[in-house]
C-alpha cells in the first residue's frame, strides 16, 4: 500500500490516501474506503480544473461540479454522469466510478453493510491505480475534434512551413 501511496502525484491528495491507509491498518476499513473515495473525487476536480483550460466541455463540468461542491451538495454522481457522457472517461471508468460510490455509500450510510479488509485494499488499490497516479483526463474529445477539422483539404492553405507554423500556433 505504501508503494501505490508514492505514485499518487498531488500532495493534498496523498495526504488523503496516506491517511486511508492508515485506517486500513489500523482497522477501520469503513474510513479507507471514505477517505479514498474522498481523494479520488478531489483528485478528479483537480484534473478537470487542468483540462478545462484547453477543453470548453470539461471547463463547463468543473464550473458547475466545483459549484455543487462549495455548496455543500452532492456533486459526484453529476462528476460522475457528465464524464462518462462527454467522453472525458472511458465507459469502464465510469462503470467503475459507480461501483465505487455504491460501495462507498453502503459503507458510509447505516446499511447493515460492514466492509471487509479485501474490500478497502480493493478500493484503495483500484483509487490510486486507476486514477490518482493517471496524468490529466482523457483529452481525446479536443483532439477528435481538431481531427475532424484536418479532414479539410485545404487546411493548410499551402505548403510553405510558415503558413503552416501560423495554422499550428493558431490551433
Amino acid at each position: 500500500m505504501e508503494e501505490l501511496l508514492a505514485t499518487v502525484t498531488s500532495n493534498d491528495v496523498r495526504d488523503y490516501m496516506r491517511e486511508a491507509m492508515n485506517s486500513y491498518m489500523s482497522g477501520a476499513y469503513r474510513g479507507c474506503i471514505v477517505l479514498s473515495y474522498i481523494a479520488l473525487f478531489d483528485d478528479l476536480l483537480a484534473k478537470l480544473a487542468e483540462l478545462g483550460k484547453v477543453n470548453a466541455v470539461a471547463k463547463t463540468i468543473y464550473v458547475a461540479a466545483e459549484k455543487k461542491k462549495t455548496d455543500q451538495a452532492v456533486f459526484e454522481s453529476y462528476l460522475i454522469d457528465q464524464l462518462g457522457s462527454n467522453n472525458l472517461l472511458s465507459g469502464l471508468d465510469t462503470t467503475f466510478l459507480n461501483t465505487l460510490r455504491t460501495l462507498r455509500n453502503k459503507s458510509a450510510h447505516p446499511s447493515g453493510h460492514k466492509p471487509s479488509p479485501e474490500e478497502a485494499r480493493f478500493i484503495y488499490f483500484e483509487v490510486i491505480n486507476r486514477f490518482l497516479s493517471q496524468p490529466i483526463l482523457s483529452t481525446t474529445q479536443l483532439i477528435d475534434e481538431i481531427i475532424e477539422r484536418l479532414q479539410n483539404k485545404n487546411f493548410f492553405p499551402t505548403s510553405q512551413i510558415s503558413d503552416i507554423k501560423e495554422v499550428v500556433e493558431e490551433e
